[in-house]
C-alpha cells in the first residue's frame, strides 16, 4: 500500500471545514488535517509539509492571500499545489489568487463533486513531481 497523500485544509468555519473534509475523504489514500487559522497552518506546514493545500481567503491571524504568498515564494514550500476557495465576490478575485501563487481557485459555495475533481487534478501534479 502506498503512503497516504497528506492534504491540509485551512477554513475558519467548522461547518465548512467538515464539509470539505467529508468530500475529500471520498478519495482513496488521503489524510485530511484541518486548520482554522492561517498562522496555525503556516506553523504546521513549517513542521511537516503537506502534499496538497486547500484554503479559504478570509482567515484569522493570517489572511489566505498572505499565506499563499508566503508559501509560494518560499523555496521549501513553493512546490505544494494550492487551491484557494472563497465567497469573496470581487470579479478579479480568482486572478488575484493566481497572481499570489495559487494553482487553482474555486468560488463558494461549491459543489463537493467539483471540489473533488479539482483536487484530483492537483493530485496528478503531486504524483508527477
Amino acid at each position: 500500500m502506498s503512503e497516504l497523500l497528506q492534504i491540509y485544509v485551512v477554513e475558519d468555519s467548522p461547518t465548512q471545514a467538515l464539509g470539505v473534509k467529508r468530500a475529500l475523504l471520498q478519495l482513496p489514500e488521503v489524510k485530511v488535517t484541518l486548520f482554522h487559522d492561517g498562522l496555525e497552518a503556516y506553523r504546521a506546514i513549517q513542521m511537516k509539509k503537506p502534499d496538497l493545500l486547500l484554503m479559504d481567503l478570509i482567515l484569522p491571524s493570517l489572511h489566505g492571500m498572505a499565506l499563499c504568498r508566503l508559501l509560494k515564494f518560499h523555496l521549501d514550500f513553493k512546490h505544494i499545489p494550492l487551491l484557494i476557495f472563497s465567497s469573496i465576490t470581487e470579479s478579479d478575485i480568482a486572478e488575484q489568487a493566481r497572481r499570489a501563487g495559487a494553482d487553482d481557485f474555486l468560488p463558494k459555495p461549491f459543489d463537493p463533486a467539483e471540489l473533488v475533481q479539482r483536487v484530483k487534478s492537483l493530485m496528478a501534479k503531486v504524483v508527477v513531481q
